[in-house]
């Protein structure tokens, strides 16, 4: 069920470019649903997934070097599967080797995550930016739901909340851990707006090796769009 009670809707399969303006409205404007997915039991060579090898596109020692990439290695990628925004596209997520350089730097423009926008390709065989810590699992939508729930108000007793929903997430409004404006202010100066979010709390049981990149948290994307489609996507802070 969804966290609203509602039902939840099958995913609009984009055929044309009224269906494109309705599904961009409905997530990225009135931002009153949101687009869920979720990570699947299965692995997938193509398309959206998460963990071990990236994308083949980054096989190549020339591309490495253009994103410096050394130091990175692989997250997950986002592709048309679940994002129809991204049409002809694909983007992939990297983040550093060294945690305490995320750590520290947890918020845009200093928040040192790269998310690359790249031609669709198949998972490759570069072990320079493997990720062997997060096993490698496809990521498959869940539906569209209401982006906002009906929560009681800690409080103040018996007051009922309208509040973003949680979870991994495309559109609506960002569910943050810690209502703090210090966290998107350069990004609202930027004239970034919120586009996803990921939620450690998805992953599958036993599918991570050691601890979690990021300590059980919540990751939060801004991004950019023209005519309705994707330009530009930026990691924009993490919580936890």
């Amino acid at each position: 069920m969804p966290p609203n009670g509602g039902k939840l809707h099958p995913i609009i399969e984009c055929k044309n470019e009224e269906e494109m303006k309705e599904l961009y409205n409905d997530i990225f404007i009135s931002r009153q649903k949101s687009l869920q997915f979720v990570v699947s039991e299965r692995d997938k060579q193509t398309g959206s997934r998460i963990g071990g090898y990236a994308p083949s596109y980054f096989d190549d020692d020339l591309i490495m070097e253009k994103y410096s990439l050394q130091e990175y290695v692989y997250y997950f990628s986002i592709g048309v599967d679940l994002f129809p925004n991204l049409i002809d596209n694909e983007v992939s997520i990297f983040i550093p080797k060294d945690f305490e350089l995320y750590n520290r730097n947890n918020i845009y423009p200093h928040f040192p995550i790269k998310c690359i926008m790249h031609t669709p390709s198949i998972r490759g065989n570069n072990e320079k930016i493997c990720n062997k810590n997060i096993m490698s699992k496809q990521l498959i939508p869940k539906g569209i739901v209401n982006d906002l729930e009906e929560v009681e108000d800690v409080d103040e007793l018996g007051k009922i909340l309208l509040e973003p929903v949680m979870g991994n997430k495309i559109g609506g409004t960002p569910a943050m851990l810690q209502r703090e404006p210090s966290y998107y202010t350069w990004l609202d100066k930027d004239k970034y707006v919120f586009v996803m979010q990921f939620d450690e709390s998805s992953y599958l049981r036993n599918q991570i090796i050691g601890n979690e990149p990021f300590c059980h948290g919540i990751i939060y994307f801004y991004g950019k769009f023209e005519n309705g489609m994707l330009v530009e996507l930026v990691g924009g802070f993490w919580q936890n």
